[in-house]
Order: structure tokens, then sequence, then C-alpha cells
């Protein structure tokens, strides 16, 4: 069944010329937003091995504020988070630290900062040791 639903969907790409559409397009060009605030959170695991990481962030968010925080006490994160109202949130964890679990704790926390029920800061993270050295392309 997964071999025929694969070979049709392969078969309305390639005859519809929805592959050669996508491949036509542009590269995707991404900016940073600068605007922020920033807020740059950092296990004290990821501290100890992802400092070149952290430093480029530094680098591209000069005004940021960095703090370490624990993935097993989110409240006191949720404190930080209330006290400095950030737009977008850098976490950087090992990869040990990071699960379901803390994902979905993490996502509620975010809708608990303002009065609306939505998610209120943009949050990526990082579990690279390195930042890239060349561009994506």
């Amino acid at each position: 069944m997964k071999l025929l639903l694969s070979t049709l969907v392969a078969a309305v790409f390639t005859s519809t010329g929805l592959a050669a559409q996508a491949l036509a397009h542009a590269p995707l060009h991404v900016r940073v937003d600068a605007s922020g605030p920033y807020l740059i959170l950092v296990t004290a695991k990821a501290h100890r091995h992802y400092s070149e990481a952290i430093a480029v962030a530094r680098q591209l968010h000069p005004a940021a504020v960095e703090q370490t925080f624990n993935p097993d006490d989110l409240p006191e994160a949720k404190k930080v988070l209330l006290a400095r109202q950030p737009h977008y949130i850098l976490l950087f964890m090992k990869p040990e630290e990071l699960d379901v679990n803390f994902a979905w704790q993490w996502l509620t926390l975010c809708t608990q900062l303002n009065d609306d029920p939505l998610v209120a800061a943009r949050t990526g993270s990082s579990q690279a040791r390195r930042p890239r050295t060349r561009p994506l392309s």
C-alpha cells in the first residue's frame, strides 16, 4: 500500500509539473528580525558545551539578555519571561534536555505570559555545538 501511494504521489507531481515548478522558484531568503526584544536562555549543560554557538547568538543579537535556566524548573523560567517580556526566545539546550514533555510544558508556559491565550513569544532552539561556517543554500 505504501509503495502504491508513493508511486501515485510521484506520478501526480511528475505529470502535473509540480516538481518542476517547485524547483523553478527562487531560493528562500531569510533575515534576522532585529526588532526584539530577544532573550537567550541557556541551560548549565549547554553553556559548558555550546559556547561557540552562544557567542554567535550574542553577535547576532547584541541587545539580548542572556540568562541560565533549569529546564526542570519552568516556574522559575516563567518569572524570567514575565520580567523580560521577550518577543523572541533562543533556547540553548543539550539534546537529552529537550523532549516532548518539555516542549509541551514550554508551549503552555508561553501562553501564560499575558492576558490572551495565544503564545506570547516565538521560541527557537539550538542543540548545535558549533554554528554553521557557511550559509545554507
